[in-house]
């Protein structure tokens, strides 16, 4: 199980990123003129910002919520209007949907502390979305992918632990 997960987590960190890339470069692509995809963007960061809504407000954090994160990374996957990324993200959702409660029960006594940094990590992310900031975007993402790989053990395969770093405030 952990070899699936940490081959999951590795894709995650090249496909988050580059699904990020490509949302928030689709303005420029057309010269930086504002086209009907200028409205269509507002209603994707609406729709990412309503999973991240549901993800927050559920009482469920283990089952509903773990639902509620995948809803978040498959509005970011759909937000590229990219149906390849989108369709990758969604074949991998099993795996993520594991990898996500694998997270989430390694830890039963920290829970609360867990879940309060999942969500500020998705926060950061719907907040780079929200500028258009690409590289706050892939920073927020990267960030969000190596702490929940940290959270189930996996620092060997990213680097160091925040605490090697020396950075106590990671969970």
């Amino acid at each position: 199980m952990i070899h699936v997960v940490e081959n999951v987590i590795e894709y995650s960190i090249v496909l988050n990123n580059h699904k990020l890339g490509i949302f928030l470069g689709a303005g420029t692509r057309r010269g930086g003129i504002c086209h009907s995809r200028c409205f269509k963007r507002v209603a994707l960061i609406a729709e990412i910002q309503r999973a991240y809504d549901e993800m927050a407000a559920t009482d469920d954090w283990v089952t509903a919520g773990v639902e509620h994160d995948l809803s978040f990374h498959r509005a970011v996957a759909g937000a590229t209007d990219n149906t390849f990324m989108l369709e990758t993200v969604m074949f991998i959702a099993q795996h993520l949907k594991e990898s996500i409660r694998l997270t989430r029960a390694s830890n039963p006594e920290n829970a609360a502390a867990i879940e309060e940094a999942t969500l500020l990590e998705h926060l950061e992310i719907l907040q780079a979305i929200r500028e258009g900031d690409p590289q706050f975007a892939h920073q927020a993402m990267s960030t969000h992918i190596v702490n929940a790989a940290a959270r189930i053990g996996l620092y060997n395969l990213l680097g160091p632990t925040p605490a090697e770093e020396g950075d106590s405030s990671q969970i």
